[in-house]
């Protein structure tokens, strides 16, 4: 669907984009109205037509053009079923949008893939999302499943801790591909770092995507290894340049800081003996 006045492409199914307002900070506001005609009632599972209400307006984030936010609002449609008893309503689900989340799924996605070889901090102030969404979309992300049937042509695996809490232990491993177009996907958020978690999921990948992965790029945790050589003994492990650039960095200024300190504690010593002079 194109705006006659700014084009913006949105073909999400269940909703028609009618008009669109910016407002004070730039940000792009599209009105939808709900074209669904049926929905699944969420207690005996049936299709029930009857539209009762509209509920209340919802509001998702969807990416950004040209770097302004886009939102879109829409109220859903509340469906009655007079196939139970007490006649409940249920509200209509977008297949474009994962539960009651504030941005749609190809926001979330994207997301994810921001945060392969960076960090929360980063993420957020680059996407401008709140540190707590992405931990939210991290979260939402856990529990996917993957269709490996669209997956056959893997040729590098990808897994990359990511820090939920800064200076704590709470990690998640995000685990990305790249196929033989040079496409990177975000498969899986698993919930943990350790060689087991690593491990369970590795086994879960088909035989026919195993045996074209050539190669797995990880960061420096020792469990990332343990876990491919373990479950995929053909494939080459490479170190990711972002870690290891990270951990150069980290010796470097921990020796910076070593020699400033020696050098500070000197300086004193001198200065006290010229003053006792």
């Amino acid at each position: 669907v194109f705006d006659s006045k700014i084009p913006i492409p949105i073909n999400f199914p269940g909703i028609k984009i009618v008009r669109y307002e910016i407002d004070e900070r730039d940000d792009y506001f599209l009105y939808a109205e709900s074209t669904a005609t049926s929905e699944k009632c969420y207690k005996c599972g049936r299709t029930i037509t009857y539209k009762h209400c509209l509920d209340e307006p919802i509001t998702v984030r969807h990416f950004d053009i040209l770097g302004h936010r886009v939102f879109i609002i829409v109220r859903p449609i509340r469906f009655r079923c007079f196939y139970c008893d007490d006649h409940p309503t249920t509200t209509q689900r977008f297949p474009w949008r994962t539960g009651k989340s504030p941005y749609t799924k190809d926001f979330e996605k994207y997301i994810l893939k921001q945060m392969i070889n960076s960090t929360i901090e980063d993420v957020s102030k680059k996407e401008n999302i709140g540190y707590d969404s992405i931990v939210g979309i991290l979260d939402r992300s856990i529990s996917s499943n993957i269709d490996w049937n669209e997956l056959l042509d893997i040729k590098t695996l990808g897994l990359d801790e990511i820090s939920l809490r800064k200076g704590h232990k709470d990690f998640v491993t995000i685990v990305s591909a790249i196929n033989v177009k040079e496409e990177l996907k975000v498969l899986a958020v698993l919930p943990g770092r350790d060689e087991d978690t690593v491990s369970q999921f590795l086994k879960t990948i088909p035989e026919e995507v195993k045996v074209k992965i050539k190669s797995a790029c990880i960061d420096m945790y020792r469990s990332y290894r343990n876990s491919v050589e373990k479950e995929l003994p053909n494939v080459s492990i490479v170190t990711d340049r972002f870690h290891v650039a990270k951990a150069y960095r980290k010796c470097f200024d921990d020796f910076r800081k070593r020699e400033l300190a020696r050098l500070k504690k000197n300086y004193q010593k001198k200065s006290r003996r010229y003053q006792e002079h």
